[in-house]
């Protein structure tokens, strides 16, 4: 494995918005542009005119910001219909229809703020690659940019654009790496951690610093999450107590969302190691129930009691039905189908819904 041409597999997107935006076009213009809580008419100058916008004929005017403050102010399409009608190109893939357009951020200043959504962005309109091809993906990309950011924002972002699309191609030239996949290959620590740091350099030298940071952060602090968690659970001398406490204050370095979702599960796997345990030994049904009370609440605590329910009561009318569904299954002169229906009957007579449920779960779990 040539850990010094590693490249990325990129992660899943994210493409969720969390409003849309309006870009109409009442006599179907260009000249005409709606902004958030702002409605223009403007004339594309000749200085506009110029936006370096690749393979597109038709000139954009970009919307100015409404307000004078230093804030951040977006402009997007209500939804994927109203860019499809607004673009050259039409509609887009099928497979990427009624999905959610991120918005491109910019300040009062008409300067673009750089942020992870302009990633999600460029990837959405990249995913159109497979059936309109690379060429038109990215003419669809940059139309986009013209049509939603002022002037210097847009050069601003087609330069990214640009650089973000060089360091995708150098992905094809080396080998790819995932760290999901070297773990499950056994490589070792060293090779790991080398592997990322190379990743992480090549993200820099296509991006510069500032941009790769804005891009890739949260993914590459759980890259180290990762690696600094196999550290702790591999240091034969540290106690359970001990790499718990560790990998706990290694969540502090996680964004707050990811940092939350990692601790319940590190909590709840710890509970259920216990519960076992409680189990093997029998007669802590009480404790079992405070643990997961605690845990998961009263509510859910009751559910898993419930399901996990072996008393006499409930094993002798298991029993019964066994007996009842041999008794069926022994006649002869019945067809298959008969008998399923008597056996189906002879369940909803001896258990209620709810236990039938429970039932149902039991069997599954064996």
């Amino acid at each position: 494995m040539k850990f010094s041409k590693t490249s990325i597999t990129l992660g899943t997107l994210t493409l969720m918005a969390s409003a849309y935006f309006l870009f109409p076009l009442e006599n179907e213009s260009a000249n005409n542009t709606t902004g958030h809580n702002d409605t223009r008419n403007t004339t594309v100058n000749s200085t506009q005119s110029q936006t370096p916008i690749a393979q597109t004929n038709t000139v954009f005017n970009a919307p100015k910001p409404a307000v004078q403050r230093n804030i951040e102010v977006e402009f997007v399409f209500t939804s994927t219909q109203d860019y499809e009608a607004s673009s050259q190109y039409g509609n887009l893939p099928s497979y990427m229809a009624d999905t959610n357009l991120e918005k491109f951020s910019f300040d009062a200043n008409g300067k673009l703020i750089i942020n992870e959504k302009i990633k999600h962005i460029i990837e959405f309109f990249l995913m159109a690659t497979q059936e309109e091809g690379q060429e038109q993906a990215i003419a669809r990309l940059k139309e986009y940019i013209a049509m939603t950011l002022p002037l210097e924002a847009a050069n601003e972002a087609l330069v990214i654009v640009d650089n973000y699309l060089n360091y995708k191609d150098s992905l094809h030239e080396n080998e790819e790496f995932s760290l999901v996949q070297n773990l499950n290959e056994n490589s070792s620590l060293s090779e790991l951690k080398l592997a990322l740091a190379n990743r992480k350099l090549a993200r820099q030298q296509y991006l510069g610093e500032a941009t790769s940071d804005a891009f890739f952060e949260h993914e590459e602090h759980y890259d180290d999450f990762v690696i600094a968690r196999i550290e702790i659970n591999s240091n034969d001398s540290l106690s359970d107590t001990e790499k718990d406490q560790r990998i706990a204050k290694a969540e502090t370095k996680l964004p707050p969302e990811i940092a939350q979702r990692m601790k319940y599960k590190r909590v709840e796997k710890n509970i259920t190691k216990q519960i076992q345990s409680l189990k093997e030994e029998g007669g802590h049904e009480q404790e079992i129930y405070t643990l997961r009370k605690d845990f998961y609440g009263e509510k859910v605590a009751n559910r898993m009691d419930y399901l996990e329910d072996n008393s006499d009561e409930w094993l002798n009318k298991i029993e019964q039905f066994n007996q009842e569904k041999d008794q069926i299954l022994a006649q002869g002169n019945l067809s298959q189908t008969e008998k399923d229906t008597l056996v189906s009957e002879a369940k909803k007579s001896l258990f209620t819904h709810k236990e039938l449920i429970k039932l149902a779960v039991q069997s599954i779990r064996g």
